[in-house]
């Protein structure tokens, strides 16, 4: 049986001050039991070797398993595939700034110094199956607040049905979350369920029902989100013997890989 392929990947990512990401490829397929080798930069890793070298001010490196290499800045290697550097970011990290970082495998009995060399310029060459590049950026508590969410939630009536809607202002790609909740003061049993579905979304909208039934099993709607503006409809459906009840729709959106 022949071995299956080792595949790596990464993708660009978001965090919020306090969080300590630890930064690395993923393993898509195959066994990644050489080394990986991981360059981080405060400059995309476009041009010579060692532009930019190390992190940002006030970022704590944590080496973890890896070897940082003798005689350059920020430059590991790790092995296996699963271990990797963490750094440590301020709480009073800036709005947007970013680390750069930079990967290559090299398997058994490969060429450490040419995987050394090919994830410190990472970004200056399309990225395969072996080595690629990408970027955390930092993003702050005023910065996600530049994602907003507007309600148009007219009352449902006892055996019959309402359509609403969510006004998504998407300043960052992300994943919203919609619940419900009874208010203060309401009783805390329904006869029968109230029912949520007929979701209608536009482009760059990606929605589930994740739970048909209010209250039974929060979030009722999941969306992942493309920056931009989005209208988000969804039916709720009451049986008929429903007494009058006070709901409150809850909304999380998420534009975090590290933090919440």
């Amino acid at each position: 049986m022949a071995e299956e392929t080792v595949r790596l990947s990464t993708q660009d990512q978001a965090a919020a001050p306090g969080t300590a990401p630890r930064l690395g490829p993923k393993v898509e397929s195959g066994t990644a039991d050489g080394k990986t080798v991981i360059a981080f930069s405060t400059k995309p890793l476009t041009g010579p070797a060692g532009d930019g070298a190390g992190v940002p001010a006030g970022f704590i490196a944590n080496r973890n398993d890896c070897t940082e290499v003798a005689g350059l800045v920020a430059v590991y290697v790790c092995g296996p595939a699963d271990t990797r550097p963490q750094f440590l970011i301020p709480n009073d990290a800036a709005d947007m700034t970013a680390v750069y970082w930079g990967f290559a495998y090299v398997p058994r009995g490969g060429d450490l110094n040419a995987g050394i060399e090919a994830a410190r310029t990472a970004g200056a060459r399309p990225a395969d199956a072996t080595h690629g590049s990408a970027v955390l950026t930092v993003k702050t508590a005023a910065h996600a607040a530049l994602n907003t969410v507007d309600f148009d939630l007219p009352a449902l009536p006892a055996g019959g049905s309402v359509r609403q809607q969510l006004r998504v202002h998407a300043n960052d790609a992300g994943r919203l979350l919609l619940r419900f909740a009874l208010a203060e003061g309401q009783l805390t049993r329904t006869p029968e369920p109230i029912r949520i579905g007929s979701l209608t979304t536009g482009p760059g909208a990606t929605c589930t029902v994740t739970a048909t039934t209010l209250l039974s099993a929060p979030p009722n709607l999941a969306c992942d989100l493309a920056p931009g503006d989005h209208t988000i409809g969804y039916e709720l459906t009451s049986p008929q013997a429903q007494y009058a009840l006070r709901f409150q729709a809850l909304t999380r959106y998420d534009i975090y890989d590290f933090g919440f």
